[in-house]
């Protein structure tokens, strides 16, 4: 369950334009080198839902090398490189945010698990021959996920 952040949210007259990794707000548009790492690699923007009440979020996701080392040591891979990094969960369809953002949106959505309905922005760096501290878009893993046809065919009732 992530904390509320009543003590930034009382503050700010706005709905938050959506959440990081850890459910804290954020205002504004979102923008990859946001993501609370400053190592990171990759980033996405996902829309999520509630799985009680079905409120939908715009939720960050991040990774970096040393996250998917860090994964691989755990596995006790052989090829700590050959972590799954985040484009290899959104073409698997496993990304997994957890709770959604506790809003109060209904009263057991903060500790309910949630659905991912699709991918709305995905980022990495650049490659070294692209400037790899540039944050280039990849529209081609902005991609509907499990939980879309049954969140969009909701919205069209």
């Amino acid at each position: 369950m992530h904390n509320d952040y009543e003590d930034i949210r009382s503050r700010i007259a706005e709905a938050p334009s959506w959440h990081d990794d850890n459910g804290v707000p954020r205002y504004g548009a979102f923008r990859p080198e946001a993501v609370p790492s400053i190592y990171a690699d990759e980033a996405a923007l996902v829309e999520i839902g509630c799985q009680a009440c079905r409120t939908r979020f715009r939720v960050a996701f991040h990774t970096s090398q040393g996250d998917r080392l860090m994964a691989a040591a755990m596995r006790r891979d052989t090829n700590p490189m050959a972590g799954p990094g985040l484009a290899e969960h959104i073409r698997g369809k496993t990304l997994h945010y957890g709770d959604p953002p506790n809003m109060g949106c209904c009263p057991a959505g903060p500790t309910m698990n949630s659905d991912p309905i699709r991918v709305l922005e995905y980022w990495r760096r650049g490659t070294w021959a692209e400037n790899h501290m540039r944050w280039v878009r990849d529209p081609s893993l902005e991609l509907p996920l499990d939980a879309a046809e049954e969140y969009d065919h909701d919205s069209e009732s």
